[in-house]
């Protein structure tokens, strides 16, 4: 196997004969953003030198990308790349499909506008030949009330029609626009026209046949992370769903190719920044410049690495392949896939994970009476998970989105899961403890609440409630925590906090009670 990066030669030792190579794409590696293609292409060699061009390439290819694998009794003498503006680029399956709408509706359309110009010309026909008998020559009444119904039916039956005809032609109207507005938008999407091709000059001593192996970079790709959390009780795990959403507008459409789904970046630097001497003078400080390109090599060497992994099929899914290098985290998905060009996102299952998690509800009853509930997981890193959306389903209902941040999460990755109408918080006033006392000029006030609540669900719950009580920020107020019902107590920041684990169906009392002592003319909000 030869391996040959691009060569910016102007010419190939003045090679005439030149012959196009078919040529498909068999794998993608496609990267947060960008992505690199692995074509294959097999044929038959002449004696002497040739050209060998392979065409119909993306016009995002980064023709600095290229590389080319050959097996053959040959030699290659050079690799270039040129843009052809004279081929157009085949158009994918969204936009065929687009234009055969398009082509039928306008074809509806002319069929009609021909049925109403019929229409006319008989009316017209009609209009011109009303005149009955002759100047000489009356009519009777019965042949004039004859004529007179042939043409009130039959131009009645043209007005008609022509109203139907009318309103068929402005839905067809309609359907063009619509047809052609989503084709304007992706063949704008794809531009420029020009398609890449690449050319390999070889040399063989006999007539052979070979077999290449081309890849190169494109931009306009990426994937993006996405969960489904299923729950099904809050002893249950939490079912990861974990999913890709893939969009490519490369201008090739990747048909039936694996997939391998990487987190690293080709156009990242590989370089670790070196720092230089920092000279103190009146002069401006020295400016480090850092090398802004990965070099092919190493990306191509991690691009070969990452087809050649052990294989550890996930639960659930389709066939995926993990792979933890130095610096980034990779998926094979086994599974051949369509992801037509177009920028339309396209979701591939990568894994399904059931994950142990706690549950906890939170309710803060002076802000809001629901109940929130979390999940708690611990051992989460071992599923390499990225930050993203995720979509959640508790007790088979659908509750809403939430974010899954790996940045910032310590130990405990938290899941909000959202309200849990079955856990009912009632927060009362005290009315037997609400009063006031005056002594000299202070007013001391008194004020407690009630806080009841009930676990209308069938298992045991954990439950973490909190309230709070005023702080003072002068001496001019005084403020006291009369009673707190056990609950934890933060004193710098007046937070009361229980944890609750009522049983299936039961209840529990909670009170709380504080008195503010403040001058008179002092108007102070204490509830």
């Amino acid at each position: 196997m030869l391996a040959f990066l691009l060569c910016q030669s102007a010419a190939v030792w003045g090679v005439t004969e030149e012959k196009e190579v078919p040529s498909a794409i068999r794998e993608v590696v496609v990267f947060r953003q960008g992505a690199q293609v692995f074509r294959e292409g097999k044929s038959a060699l002449p004696e002497g030198r040739s050209v060998l061009i392979f065409s119909g390439l993306s016009p995002a290819l980064d023709l600095e990308s290229i590389q080319v694998g050959a097996a053959g009794n040959f030699t290659i003498l050079s690799v270039n790349s040129r843009r052809n503006y004279l081929q157009a680029k085949e158009a994918d399956a969204n936009i065929k499909n687009l234009q055969a709408q398009l082509e039928a509706a306008r074809d509806r359309y002319a069929r009609e506008q021909a049925i109403s110009q019929a229409l006319t010309e008989e009316e017209n026909l009609l209009l011109a030949n009303k005149m009955i008998g002759g100047q000489q020559t009356g009519v009777s009444i019965q042949e004039l009330k004859a004529a007179a119904t042939l043409y009130r039916e039959r131009l009645t039956e043209i007005k008609l029609l022509q109203i139907d005809i009318r309103k068929k032609l402005n839905a067809i109207q309609l359907e063009i626009d619509k047809w052609q507005n989503q084709l304007n938008t992706l063949n704008a999407q794809l531009q420029p026209i020009a398609v890449s091709e690449i050319l390999v000059a070889v040399d063989a001593p006999a007539a052979t046949n070979a077999t290449f192996r081309i890849s190169y970079l494109v931009s306009n790709a990426s994937w993006q992370p996405m969960y489904d959390l299923r729950i099904k009780d809050i002893s249950s795990p939490v079912v990861i769903a974990y999913k890709a959403s893939i969009q490519q507008a490369t201008g090739e459409a990747w048909k039936d190719v694996k997939l391998t789904l990487s987190t690293g970046s080709p156009s990242q630097s590989g370089f670790r920044p070196m720092l230089s001497p920092w000279w103190l003078s009146v002069a401006p400080p020295p400016i480090v410049y850092r090398d802004g390109m990965r070099t092919m090599t190493e990306s191509a060497k991690e691009a070969d690495d990452a087809l050649a992994y052990d294989q550890a099929p996930a639960a659930g899914g389709p066939a995926v392949t993990q792979r933890e290098t130095t610096t980034n985290i990779e998926f094979r998905i086994e599974t051949p896939y369509d992801v037509p060009s177009g920028g339309q996102p396209y979701t591939v299952l990568i894994a399904e994970h059931k994950a142990p998690a706690s549950y906890e509800y939170y309710v803060t009853p002076k802000l809001d009476p629901d109940a929130f509930l979390t999940a708690k997981m611990t051992d989460w890193e071992k599923y390499n998970l990225l930050s993203g959306e995720a979509t959640l389903f508790f007790e088979d209902t659908y509750v809403g989105k939430t974010m899954i941040d790996v940045e910032n999460t310590n130990d405990t990755l938290n899941l909000s899961l959202g309200r849990d109408k079955n856990i009912v918080v009632k927060r009362t006033k005290q009315l037997k403890y609400t009063d006031k006392q005056f002594l000299g000029n202070k007013v001391t006030h008194t004020i407690g609440w009630d806080i009841e609540v009930r676990n209308k669900k069938k298992q045991a719950v954990r439950i973490v409630l909190e309230d709070q009580f005023p702080v003072s920020t002068t001496e001019e107020i005084e403020v006291k925590l009369e009673k707190s019902s056990k609950a934890k107590v933060d004193e710098a920041e007046g937070k009361l906090t229980w944890e609750l684990n009522p049983a299936a169906g039961a209840n529990e009392k909670l009170e709380f009670r504080y008195s503010v002592k403040h001058p008179k003319n002092l108007a102070v909000y204490l509830e």
